[in-house]
């Protein structure tokens, strides 16, 4: 079955979206990226995550616009909509959340030392309840 030069432009142009959609997973992974500070091995499995999600993308706006077939001319149009993101709403995005991740990160360690002092404190009156010891006698300080 071939497509009208109608339903082509439609699909041209619509390939613009999906496009956008994979700037903004992109931008979610990115995010990921510089708030967890990942290994290479973890950067690479979430490098062929993303790829894989682009991959079933394309193939579902295949399936939906184009009646399954693969045409070569979209995927620039994929590619074009993934910069227009990137290069406008992207780049806005990360100039804002970068500095609030480095505030983050400095308070960070004092924020995470205070909650594992509080974690500890819990932890160590849930098992004075639990086992009924008293100070001093299954543990070495006080419950």
């Amino acid at each position: 079955m071939e497509l009208s030069f109608a339903e082509q432009s439609t699909a041209f142009l619509c390939a613009v979206v999906p496009g956008v959609i994979l700037g903004v997973l992109y931008g979610v992974v990115r995010l990921l990226r510089v708030l967890f500070d990942f290994s290479n091995a973890v950067t690479f499995i979430s490098d062929v995550l993303f790829m894989l999600a682009a991959s079933v993308l394309t193939f579902l706006y295949s399936l939906a616009f184009l009646s399954g077939y693969v045409r070569l001319y979209f995927l620039p149009a994929i590619l074009f909509g993934f910069l227009l993101y990137r290069l406008t709403l992207g780049k806005l995005l990360c100039r804002m959340y970068t500095p609030v991740i480095r505030v983050l990160k400095k308070s960070g360690g004092v924020i995470l030392k205070n909650f594992r002092e509080i974690v500890k404190k819990v932890l160590k009156k849930g098992y004075c309840l639990l086992y009924n010891t008293k100070a001093g006698k299954k543990l070495k300080k006080k419950c």
